[in-house]
């Protein structure tokens, strides 16, 4: 199968046409399509787009290393483009919809579109108080025993007829039947019913087979003689083993000779090429990024799904700035190639992200694991007034709208939240991460312009090392307590535990990024923290939302008038633009050769044990020399 120029455009600014037929319709409508011979003239945020799609299947199914499905799908290369305007009123057509979902539902209130609410305000005040009233009816109605009593009803008749139908034609009378029970009960209740019809077709045919098998069984005399009577069941205990077959979703029936790890469909997405844009509203470019090499692999397998995607190279550049570009984020490849194994020549991915789904080697219901590369990152001021640009909107009150909107959803969800909360807590999901990270390098440069020229200039340089992130999955099988039938839990229960390590950090000014660092240059030298984080997963207000503790063996500040002149001529510098003329002496200029140090050291003593080794207590020391 093959794609040809797919594409998705926002023009802001349209030009109506009038077409006098449809021919003449048609061919502007047709010019619109990009091909390779005609480039439409419009505003594209996904430009046209050509893949192929591969399908191959194994019809023998012997080979149980090989998967049963194949599926390829490559993209040759993909652009991605958003204005200022199209954000804008992207967010706008958003308001819109989202005020019209919400007030659909009241529309057979709503007073005629020619009555205006200054003219006869009783009629929009009345529309109010109806729409306002709905909700409580239809929240009241269905806690009553009428509304009971009829679902029940309902349910009975549309699995009947819904069973009926799946062996020969309904009459008029029924198909209308199953179509007002559809459109009365929503789309979960209607699945739910035809979950459990199927499973209770699925149960005739096992008793009439295992009914089959046990008259083969039988002699000729106890055949005549048996009795075919079957012992009626009760309905409740009959509804109660179909819930039990449905579950929450149909499982498929899978052979139980194949093996948990044998792949039923294995799928390979690649992006050779892609980048995207953010411009403003002149269309000029802030921010270009361009990846290589964006693949992902999908293994669903007997038991779960595994999902693997990476990343060859991805760079983001800055445009912010009219006299200079600067490469906002990038691989380290210096730093990279010290990390590889010598025998390798293939660089290895910037970013690896691996997530298994209920692994058939596992008891966790998901596994996530993250690797990343070093990178580079250089902040330049311009960026975020441009990014601000951006994203602001001069419309307060639209602003304020959607703040609304989105306060009444997160109310919504929250609600549902507490509502579901011992579903949660007894289907609660066990998580693995682990994440191992060789931390971004950042620069920001006092001038960004001659620090992309080379030329010396001061830089500080913050370097996070390594950070590692490890789920504690013990702490919450510890916080569980079996006592016979009887479980409690602590409320360690309710959060979600991690463990940090950032090791070889550094942060330190220098005028020349690629020379050796001086030790008078650092401002925090080499130091290691570790850190424990619990998150809380439910809303429970008298629990804090995030717990921390963390320890750090050694931290040592240095602190020098010339350190503390060059960081404050940085920092001025992302505050403030530049100043053209009377340029002001520089702090560092008037920086006294006196130093100062700040160490900070353990108080728990060498020989302390590992239980303790949370509770810190630290000593504060100054040093000063001249």
């Amino acid at each position: 199968m093959e794609m040809k120029n797919f594409s998705v455009y926002f023009n802001t600014n349209p030009e109506f046409k009038e077409y006098r037929n449809l021919t003449e319709m048609s061919r502007h409508l047709n010019s619109l399509i990009s091909t390779d011979r005609n480039k439409a003239d419009i505003d594209y945020i996904l430009a046209p787009t050509s893949g192929n799609l591969k399908l191959m299947v194994d019809t023998e199914g012997k080979d149980m290393s090989r998967p049963k499905n194949i599926v390829d799908f490559i993209v040759d290369s993909t652009s991605l483009s958003i204005d200022s305007n199209q954000y804008h009123r992207m967010l706008s057509l958003l308001d819109f919809f989202t005020m019209y979902l919400n007030s659909v539902k009241y529309l057979r209130f709503h007073p005629p579109n020619d009555i205006r609410p200054t003219d006869t305000p009783d009629m929009w005040w009345k529309y109010a108080l109806e729409a306002k009233m709905e909700d409580v009816r239809r929240n009241h109605e269905k806690w009553t025993w009428a509304y009971f009593k009829q679902r029940k009803e309902d349910r009975i008749k549309y699995i009947k007829i819904y069973k009926k139908g799946k062996q020969k034609k309904l009459s008029d009378k029924e198909k209308n039947i199953i179509n007002l029970l559809e459109i009365q009960y929503n789309y979960e209740d209607i699945i739910q019913f035809r979950k459990l019809a199927n499973a209770s077709i699925l149960r005739e045919q096992e008793r009439k087979d295992a009914k089959k098998k046990k008259n083969k069984e039988k002699g000729f005399f106890s055949r005549i003689f048996a009795d075919d009577s079957v012992e009626k069941e009760n309905e409740e205990d009959f509804l109660q083993e179909l819930y039990s077959r449905i579950g929450f979703t149909e499982p498929e029936v899978i052979p139980n000779e194949l093996p948990p790890d044998y792949v039923l469909t294995h799928i390979n997405f690649l992006m050779v090429r892609g980048e995207f844009d953010i411009k403003d509203n002149q269309k000029n470019p802030i921010i270009t990024g361009v990846y290589d090499n964006f693949c992902v692999s999908v293994d669903m397998c007997v038991e779960g799904i595994s999902i693997t995607s990476t990343l060859k190279a991805f760079t983001i550049e800055d445009y912010s700035a009219e006299e200079y570009k600067l490469d906002l984020l990038s691989p380290d490849y210096n730093r990279m190639a010290k990390n590889i194994d010598t025998t390798e020549d293939v660089m290895p991915d910037v970013v690896r992200f691996e997530l298994d789904v209920s692994p058939y080697d596992s008891d966790v219901d998901f596994r996530v694991n993250l690797k990343a590369q070093p990178m580079t990152i250089t902040f330049a001021p311009k960026i975020i007034e441009k990014l601000l640009m951006f994203f602001g909107t001069d419309d307060e009150t639209q602003l304020e709208e959607l703040a609304d909107i989105t306060a009444f959803g997160l109310e919504t969800l929250k609600e549902q939240a507490q509502n579901s909360i011992k579903y949660a807590l007894e289907e609660r999901s066990k998580i693995d991460i682990n994440i191992d990270i060789s931390a971004p390098t950042i620069y920001i440069p006092q001038s960004p312009q001659n620090f992309l020229m080379g030329e010396k200039s001061d830089v500080m340089v913050i370097d996070l090392g390594h950070i590692t992130i490890g789920s504690n999955i013990t702490d919450r099988e510890q916080s569980i307590d079996r006592q016979g039938l009887q479980i409690s839990v602590t409320d360690q229960y309710f959060y979600d535990s991690y463990n940090i390590n950032m090791s070889k950090m550094n942060i330190y000014i220098t005028d020349d990024v690629t020379k050796v660092v001086e030790s008078e240059d650092f401002i925090i030298p080499n130091f290691d923290f570790n850190m424990g984080a619990s998150i809380r997963m439910f809303p429970l207000p008298e629990l804090p939302s995030l717990k921390v503790f963390g320890e750090i063996h050694c931290l040592t500040i240095s602190i020098t008038n010339r350190n503390i002149g060059r960081t404050m001529d940085i920092v001025k510098t992302l505050a403030l633009p530049e100043p053209a003329e009377n340029k002001e002496v520089s702090f560092s200029d008037r920086a006294k050769q006196k130093t100062s140090e700040l160490h900070l050291s353990d108080f728990v003593p060498a020989d302390n044990n590992e239980e303790n080794i949370i509770a810190k207590i630290f000593d504060a020391q100054f040093f000063i020399r001249k």
